[in-house]
């Protein structure tokens, strides 16, 4: 008897990896998503940024410039939304690409997963002194805001994850 609850937990465990990896692989996602899926918080971070702000990775597609005060989010407060790729960090100023989103499946109410549009890129400046939070730009109207804001010859936009600890 023992023997056959073991085979059959064995069995039912196998059919559900099975399924799992079935649904991932019909709906084309990356084994990125599908690692995050099956191991929250493996590859997620938070780093700290000038004046309270932080870079936070929460997924693969999640990752924002927000304020933070202890653990809770400050969502009055100007940030930069997902998902960003690559920062800056000038004094108090925090320059960022940001890839566009869109929806997976946008005539399908009932699947809002967003993912990554290979097409758009923007561009933010985030004051994190002031605060306020200057963009979308294209990268011309980006280059012109940061001359403007004397930061322009120091912004190097570096890779995220060159942030991650």
């Amino acid at each position: 008897m023992r023997k056959l609850v073991i085979i059959l937990f064995c069995v039912g465990l196998a059919a559900i990896t099975n399924s799992i990896f079935n649904v991932f692989a019909q709906e084309k996602q990356s084994f990125d998503d599908l690692f995050d899926a099956l191991t929250p918080g493996a590859q997620d971070f938070s780093t700290k940024l000038p004046n309270g702000y932080q870079l936070v990775r929460v997924n693969s597609v999640d990752i924002q410039i927000l304020l933070l005060d202890g653990s809770s989010i400050q969502t009055q407060q100007p940030s930069i939304p997902a998902k960003v790729v690559e920062i800056s960090v000038v004094n108090d100023f925090v320059a960022a690409k940001r890839q566009g989103l869109k929806r997976r499946s946008p005539n399908n109410p009932d699947d809002t997963y967003m993912e990554e549009d290979p097409e758009v890129f923007d561009y933010w400046i985030l004051d994190t002194k002031t605060p306020v939070a200057h963009g979308p730009f294209n990268e011309q109207q980006f280059q012109e805001k940061a001359d403007k804001l004397s930061i322009g010859d120091e912004i190097n936009l570096v890779d995220i994850y060159e942030f991650a600890p």
